[in-house]
């Protein structure tokens, strides 16, 4: 009977753990794409304009490994 619990237990630890994962992955690519695609459209009057978005892709870049 314990030995039940304790497998059931950790089963739900693991898929609550996968799940979480899962969810801040999903969450960033969302994020991160959704910055990419309307990033420039926001900077429009902004004079160091390409500076940012290119601080930007680098960010990215060096978060990727």
């Amino acid at each position: 009977m314990y030995l039940d619990h304790a497998v059931s237990a950790s089963t739900v630890y693991l898929i609550r753990s996968l799940g979480s994962v899962w969810g801040v992955a999903i969450t960033a690519t969302i994020v991160q794409n959704t910055l990419s695609w309307r990033l420039p459209d926001a900077l429009a009057g902004v004079p160091n304009k390409e500076q940012v978005i290119t601080i930007r892709r680098a960010t990215a870049f060096m978060a990727a490994y």
